[in-house]
């Protein structure tokens, strides 16, 4: 059996043992089906074996930037509950390959081809990896003209529009307000990770790692999570596969091979993902403020902040008739005058009847607990008070 894990909205294999090919079991359903069926699946595959990578994975869909396998890979679903991936004929899968799956994201595209009405927007990352702010800062700090009332003005606009050739974030959304998650989000290209320093001190003091900071216009891609990709980075003429980290305020993050080391470029081509996945609540009974990044020094700061409310809201110290789910994230970016802009958005998951009760129980995950709306919507005001003072 193929041991996978569900990570951002899809499926994701542990490094596969072996290399195989055909077909493998990745698990079962607790409601199987009544007849046996197979349904297209969104496949892409990180590996370091150049030959697949060269037969594979060198093509991916203009439109959405990711790699899809022609003829498509299948899930069949047996009334047994047994679920199988079926391979494309002639594929192999490599030894120590990672296998992402996802059924939906097969049907998002499906649903959403190059033909379709609603549109793919595209947004630059930045070149440097630096927010603007970063970029900013150190052109002050370099600047050797100190009489030129020009020069700030001129540096600021340089940062601003220095906009990469050879990456960008892709998003598919199915509304147009600008606080909507995204249906769907991929990256193309090649990422320049940079050091984070704020250039308060005299060389500047650095975030953990290297990272790129995502357009505030991609706020819709920010998942309310940190999620975990692998991609794959050039190394000696060789594809060396890298763990590489999404955090709620839009900031990719990877790990340095050293405290010195400044950049290195990355090959994103390939990561997609769902941002709008509802994993388990954070906090009950009240909404405790976690805080990205998680910064290891006192007396250090970030220059972009993500801080995410994500609870199930209740009185632990009285019966209550209701429980609300709500979910805060506030993004938050230095600007050039020192202070911080920021966005916010907020939203109602869901509102349950707690019946007199002042703690959660699994109970309250069934859909019998839910208040909807079809009936005298006792929870609807109180939830939205709750969601409003959040």
């Amino acid at each position: 059996m193929l041991d996978m894990v569900a990570l951002n909205g899809m499926l994701a294999s542990k490094p596969v043992a072996s290399a195989w090919s055909g077909s493998k079991a990745v698990g079962s359903v607790q409601r199987p089906t009544l007849h046996d069926s197979e349904d297209p699946v969104l496949m892409s595959v990180r590996t370091e074996d150049a030959a697949f990578l060269k037969q594979y994975m060198t093509k991916p869909q203009g439109k959405f930037g990711v790699y899809v396998l022609d003829p498509p890979a299948h899930l069949q679903w047996a009334s047994d509950g047994t679920v199988t991936l079926l391979l494309p004929e002639g594929m192999t899968v490599p030894q120590g390959a990672v296998v992402y799956l996802s059924l939906t994201g097969a049907k998002a595209m499906a649903a959403h081809g190059d033909t379709a009405a609603t549109p793919m927007d595209a947004f630059p990352l930045h070149q440097s990896g630096h927010s603007v702010s970063q970029c900013f800062a150190k052109a002050l700090k370099d600047l050797q003209v100190q009489d030129d009332s020009c020069a700030p003005k001129a540096a600021f606009t340089d940062c601003r529009d220095k906009k990469s050739q050879d990456a960008e974030l892709r998003m598919l959304k199915a509304s147009q307000s600008a606080n909507d998650p995204a249906l769907w989000c991929s990256f193309n290209g090649r990422a320049t990770f940079s050091a984070q320093r704020n250039y308060h001190g005299a060389d500047g003091v650095g975030e953990p790692g290297l990272a790129v900071v995502l357009p505030m216009e991609g706020k819709p891609c920010f998942p309310m999570r940190a999620m975990q990709f692998v991609a794959h980075r050039e190394v000696k003429g060789s594809a060396v596969l890298v763990n590489v980290t999404l955090e709620p305020q839009g900031t990719l993050r990877v790990l340095a091979d050293s405290a010195e080391q400044e950049e290195t470029e990355i090959d994103l081509s390939g990561l997609w993902w769902h941002p709008d996945v509802l994993s388990q609540e954070l906090t009950q009974g009240k909404a405790t403020t976690a805080v990205f990044p998680l910064l290891p020094e006192k007396g250090m700061h970030s220059e972009r902040k993500g801080l995410i409310k994500d609870g199930y809201l209740f009185n632990s110290r009285k019966k209550n008739e209701c429980g609300c789910w709500v979910q805060k994230r506030l993004v938050c970016e230095k600007t050039t005058s020192g202070g911080y802009k920021c966005d916010q958005m907020k939203r109602l998951v869901r509102r349950f009847k707690m019946n007199l009760m002042n703690v959660w129980t699994p109970l309250m995950e069934h859909c019998t607990m839910d208040d909807t709306g079809l009936g005298p919507d006792s929870c609807l005001e109180e939830c939205t008070d709750r969601l409003l003072a959040l």
